[in-house]
């Protein structure tokens, strides 16, 4: 039986990596700084503090890690208490879940705050037992640490709870640490083979989410 999802929340329950695709980019540019042109896939694995002392480290801003974090946080906290919003399917399909008892909880990198914020406005928080953060914990999901705080706050067993991610990165680690594995497609994430591969189930988007109850329900975990 299904009993939990652990959402990753940009790229998968909303539609705010565009948000994330352009900011390191941006944040640069405001202090004169060329980017690399990879930049993006630099930084994608990487909480934000992380992705701050890279700035500090790579660009030589003479800023301490956390103020780089406050101006960064600054920048698209607007974005996620107003404009920023679910992805198809999903607030169906967040309904669906907890209609049949499956217990919900946030796992991301941004921070919980913003994710409260997008979540209570867009009338969903209620569905998730927790928002946990990479953020404070100054990791990324490269460590399953995350994941298996998740799982203690959901009170689900491993092999009963459903990791959805649309990072090919993040579902790798919660693959090899036992978490069934839910590859979700977003249009900035261009590894969709390794998404693919790492994902016992894969989506276009939620819309499409009968499919996946489907199949755990003929392989008896739903």
């Amino acid at each position: 039986m299904l009993e939990g999802v652990i959402f990753d929340f940009d790229g998968t329950l909303f539609d705010s990596m565009y948000l994330w695709r352009n900011l390191g980019q941006t944040y640069l540019a405001e202090k004169g700084i060329e980017a690399e042109e990879d930049l993006w896939q630099q930084l994608k694995p990487l909480g934000l503090f992380q992705s701050a002392q890279f700035f500090k480290e790579r660009y030589n801003i003479p800023l301490s890690a956390d103020e780089i974090v406050n101006e960064i946080n600054a920048t698209v906290d607007r974005a996620y208490a107003e404009t920023i919003q679910p992805k198809p399917g999903i607030v169906d399909t967040v309904r669906f879940l907890h209609a049949h008892g499956v217990r919900m909880c946030v796992a991301t990198l941004s921070e919980v705050y913003q994710i409260d914020g997008a979540l209570t406005r867009c009338g969903l928080r209620e569905y998730f037992a927790d928002v946990l953060s990479c953020a404070g914990r100054r990791i990324n999901k490269t460590d399953p640490l995350i994941f298996r705080e998740a799982l203690a706050v959901l009170g689900t067993e491993k092999a009963a709870t459903l990791v959805a991610e649309d990072s090919p990165t993040a579902l790798r680690t919660a693959q090899k640490d036992g978490f069934l594995t839910l590859g979700v497609f977003d249009e900035n994430e261009e590894r969709q083979d390794e998404l693919r591969a790492a994902a016992d189930f894969y989506l276009h988007d939620f819309t499409e989410w009968g499919s996946v109850w489907a199949a755990l329900s003929r392989e008896g975990t739903s």
